[in-house]
């Protein structure tokens, strides 16, 4: 499926503009131009190189100058480095076409790597294994919780889908919740409660290891040296057992966790919920990191494990991860809900 693309135009100062670019012809010149796209993410062992590469990537999220840059890459898409549409950046507003929905609309200033993703490769952009089947799902879903909703990608395909199903979003880290809240105004979404907090096992106060690319969303963990982390920031700290509690909610249907390697204190904190309301789990599995201990929790369950692959679900008696990260999420399915849940849907031998 293809997306449409919108992109909101602003003015710029055009000597600021080409004072930046002079400075930056000047670190290179003798460097291949696809510099930027290629390190974007990548680990800065250099002050001076990743000061370089800011300013850069500065540049190619002005707008205009964005839009002259990628509108006449675009049909040239299939034969340029496929690191184009995984790292250019995209400013302005980007269009996911989804059938039977009004295109949903992602407002990014170009640190949005997933719209931007989108914009380059549309549905295809983002774990679109993932997506499908999250989309025949949320058909049999009157409430849904995204735990690490990042920019709302997951939240705002299921506050479309339905107007009458209510989602609410977990996401602790301020500058992506600002980005999220941004993006459920955008496509009018009444019907999404956004919660800026760290769905974990306790309440309180929690403290998350940020680490800061240059682009959103950012890696985020509860663990110290889980990825290289930047900075530290205190969020708020509740469990789900509280939350539904607190906020009656009946019935919880589906469940997303996105946690960056703290998938397990999630679940560690809605005992309650799996055994009461037993909701369907799309859940990501860091290959390593979160396979044993997920299996831990869950065989005290009544759920059975698929892994989400491109061909379809595959059942599977051990959770663990791919170690090449290219499938990262499983489906968690209580027994008792396997053959309702799962008709229609293919499962692999």
């Amino acid at each position: 499926m293809g997306a449409q693309n919108v992109v909101a135009y602003s003015a710029c100062g055009g000597p600021s503009v080409s004072r930046a670019i002079n400075r930056v012809r000047l670190h290179v010149r003798s460097r291949p131009v696809y510099l930027p796209i290629i390190l974007v993410n990548g680990q800065m062992k250099s002050g001076f190189r990743r000061r370089l590469l800011s300013l850069v990537y500065s540049i190619l999220r002005v707008r205009i100058l964005n839009a002259l840059i990628r509108v006449p890459l675009k049909p040239l898409l299939p034969v340029l480095p496929k690191s184009i549409g995984d790292k250019f950046p995209v400013s302005g507003n980007v269009h996911l076409a989804l059938p039977g929905l009004k295109p949903l609309v992602f407002k990014t200033d170009g640190r949005d790597s997933i719209a931007s993703r989108i914009y380059w490769r549309g549905f295809h952009g983002h774990e679109p294994e993932t997506l499908l089947l999250y989309l025949q799902l949320l058909k049999r879903s009157n409430v849904v919780v995204d735990v690490g909703a990042g920019t709302g990608i997951f939240t705002l395909i299921a506050g479309a889908e339905s107007k009458d199903r209510q989602v609410y979003s977990f996401e602790p880290v301020p500058e992506i919740f600002d980005s999220l809240r941004e993006n459920i105004d955008a496509n009018g979404l009444e019907n999404v409660t956004a919660v800026q907090g760290c769905a974990t096992n306790y309440l309180g106060e929690i403290t998350l290891y940020v680490d800061d690319s240059l682009a959103l969303p950012f890696t985020t963990s509860i663990l110290e040296g889980y990825r290289h982390a930047s900075r530290t920031i205190v969020a708020p700290a509740m469990t789900l057992d509280a939350y539904v509690e607190e906020n009656h909610i009946e019935k919880l249907d589906l469940l997303k966790i996105d946690a960056e390697g703290s998938d397990v204190t999630v679940l560690e904190g809605a005992t309650q919920v799996l055994r009461n309301q037993q909701p369907i789990i799309i859940c990501e599995v860091l290959y390593t990191h979160t396979d044993k201990p997920l299996q831990d929790i869950l065989d005290q369950t009544d759920y059975q494990y698929f892994y989400i692959t491109d061909e379809g679900l595959l059942p599977r008696k051990e959770i663990k991860g791919d170690h090449n990260y290219v499938f990262r999420n499983y489906l968690f399915v209580p027994k008792s809900k396997v053959t309702s849940e799962l008709s229609g849907l293919t499962i692999a031998s």
